[in-house]
């Protein structure tokens, strides 16, 4: 069952970046998948305020406070030093070699021969 370290995933990313996060699963099987439901809200803290059952329709409501943003901003100055101007580069288009053209269409890794 890997519900419990998928919420511990999303949550700690709202905790990395100061958000809240509000997250919706659905439940039940999708061919061989189950999908858990469990959907939440959490704040930059990391704290869950409501969630979901695993195998009903619900609808979550939260009060958020949005003052916790600016506090955790205050308490955690990461994104201060962030680089924007270097993103650039992680979205540069990459043309995968593997083909003779380059068009890269046989998919996979660049630079990997089949």
């Amino acid at each position: 069952d890997t519900a419990p370290l998928w919420q511990q995933v999303i949550v700690g990313n709202g905790i990395a970046n100061g958000t809240f996060m509000v997250v919706p699963n659905r439940w039940g099987f999708v061919g061989a998948l189950n999908f858990y439901g469990s959907s939440f809200i959490s704040d930059p803290y990391g704290r869950v305020l409501v969630s979901a059952s695993r195998d009903q329709d619900e609808v979550l409501v939260a009060d958020l406070d949005l003052d916790q943003r600016r506090d955790w901003l205050d308490l955690f100055p990461f994104l201060g030093t962030r680089r924007p101007d270097t993103y650039s580069v992680l979205t540069k288009e990459i043309v995968n070699p593997r083909t003779e053209n380059g068009d890269g269409i046989e998919g996979g890794i660049a630079g990997v021969k089949p």
